[in-house]
């Protein structure tokens, strides 16, 4: 009965945690894997790396101005290798502090 407990506790503290309503995302299908940032309301991201083994996810705060995204965390999987992101057409790139864009080759699409 308490592996069930903390189940539920765990399922609802994630539900409340990501009830904030996602303003854009933007994200890339590749063969197997797929990865996806949410931006939400409340200054929260959530990015997510899939594949079919399963779902990788890391969340933190942003703070946007104008086209550039500063997250809070770097992911410790390797794929994000800045915290600053910028907006750019439909796409979304990791860029350095010179906003020199650090990996032309792997970026977000926008969504909406």
């Amino acid at each position: 009965m308490k592996i069930f407990s903390v189940g539920l506790g765990v399922h609802i503290y994630l539900i409340i945690r990501d009830s904030s309503e996602v303003v854009f995302e933007a994200g890339q299908n590749f063969d197997l894997n797929n990865i996806k940032l949410e931006f939400r309301k409340d200054e929260t991201y959530k990015f997510t790396n899939g594949s079919a083994l399963g779902n990788w996810y890391c969340r933190g705060n942003y703070v946007k101005n104008d086209s550039i995204i500063t997250i809070d965390t770097v992911n410790s999987d390797k794929l994000l290798k800045s915290n600053l992101l910028a907006i750019r057409e439909n796409k979304i790139f990791m860029i350095d502090s010179k906003h020199t864009i650090v990996d032309s080759t792997f970026y977000f699409i926008l969504n909406n």
